[in-house]
């Protein structure tokens, strides 16, 4: 009998050993993929591949699941894909195509790999300083080429997304209470160098959901902060180059050819959305049908149609763009519970203010880029949101922690 309990006790120590090592792994290649979304997507995809296995490991050995109010939302928006699909005029490729849905295991994926405060803690340090580096980078080129709008390794619009989170990422951490001075002089040089490549980028829809993002930081954290926000925008307004300027007020102009363009992709849209409205025309290029309707303004108009809801209603039908909507909404409502569970603890609020500044951001940006289908943006828009499950999960090993 005695036998039998050290063989026990040694099985269940090395399968622990083992689960640890798994966990770890994942955080290595987490972390990995996340980072080099910024320079690399081939190794952002092949680290997604090996985090995808090994959290199916994790899955495997600890026999549990960790459920979230998203769940069952995921698996209908993966159904609605499916049927999408079939009722395509070109199935195999809107199959192809529901490959998207994988990235939703990257919110899962955060809080089965780290589970202490100072691993995530580590990983923000290394995240920081690698885009900062690289941004000193983008702005050295953008300066010695005289490139309008800077990009080095993706899309202009596509880092001007990954820049307006990082930069959000930012944000909270320098009120962080229980940094050193040194601490945060580093931390707000790295958010200048940063917040100057979006700038950089001339991506309007990047400024405008930083700027809501900031407006949610200070209506979640601190609304004292309101009045120092009124006064660095309008100094901003005020000193900012005239070329930044035009760029931002371009906004509000119907008749700036970007925004005619997009006025013009919405409402074709909705005159195909007509014609496929329960189902939609499946997960593909918009293009070919899109010809159908109308005669575009720019050569390369209707790929997608720059704005999230518009591109699901037309792709996967009302039924599609339902279980959108609600996925969004349930998420919403889950960051917000998860925030108000660990308020108390300062570190783990602001840290669950992160995911919720994002949130709004990443959805007003998507009001005019189709976001949702950028695998950069997707990646990083979902570790994001899993962030916010880590805090709740934290206080609920320790609520007397103490954060160091």
């Amino acid at each position: 009998m005695k036998r039998n309990n050290i063989f026990y006790l040694i099985r269940n120590e090395f399968k622990s050993n083992k689960i640890d090592f798994i966990r770890k792994s994942l955080i290595f290649f987490l972390s990995i993929e996340v980072i080099s979304l910024s320079f690399s997507i081939a190794v952002s995809s092949i680290s997604f591949g090996i985090s995808v296995f090994l959290w199916i490991l994790l899955i495997y050995y600890i026999r549990k699941w960790e459920k979230t109010p998203l769940d069952y939302l995921f698996i209908l928006f993966i159904i609605s894909e499916i049927i999408s699909a079939i009722f395509s005029e070109d199935p195999s490729r809107a199959i192809t195509n529901t490959k998207r849905v994988f990235i939703f295991s990257v919110f899962y994926m955060v809080f089965w790999a780290f589970k202490n405060y100072n691993e995530i803690k580590q990983f923000f340090k290394i995240f920081i300083l690698f885009i900062t580096v690289l941004s000193l980078f983008e702005i050295i080129e953008k300066f010695i080429f005289h490139i309008d709008r800077i990009g080095i390794f993706q899309h202009y619009m596509t880092t001007g997304g990954i820049k307006m989170i990082i930069s959000l990422y930012m944000l909270p951490m320098i009120f962080n209470k229980n940094l050193n001075k040194n601490e945060r002089i580093i931390l707000i040089l790295s958010f200048i160098i940063i917040f100057f490549t979006l700038v950089l980028t001339m991506t309007r829809s990047s400024w405008l959901g930083f700027l809501d993002g900031v407006i949610f930081f200070i209506l979640f954290y601190n609304k004292k902060y309101v009045l120092y926000f009124l006064i660095i925008f309008v100094l901003f307004g005020i000193f900012a180059p005239t070329k930044i300027k035009e760029r931002a007020l371009s906004s509000f102009d119907p008749n700036h050819p970007s925004n005619r363009t997009r006025i013009h992709m919405i409402t074709t849209g909705f005159e195909i959305f007509k014609d496929y409205p329960i189902f939609g025309i499946g997960d593909i290029d918009v293009k070919n049908i899109y010809l159908r309707y109308t005669i575009p303004y720019e050569k390369a108009e209707g790929g997608h149609l720059h704005n999230n809801f518009m591109q699901i209603l037309v792709c996967l039908g009302l039924f599609g763009l339902i279980i959108f909507v609600l996925i969004f909404v349930f998420l919403f409502i889950y960051l917000f519970k998860n925030y108000k569970y660990v308020e108390k603890n300062e570190e783990l609020k602001l840290l669950s203010i992160i995911p919720i500044i994002v949130f709004v951001a990443f959805h007003v940006n998507g009001l005019f880029e189709w976001n949702f289908g950028d695998q950069e943006i997707a990646i990083l828009f979902w570790f994001t949101m899993g962030l916010s499950q880590i805090g709740k999960n934290l206080l609920n090993f320790n609520k007397n922690m103490v954060v160091k």
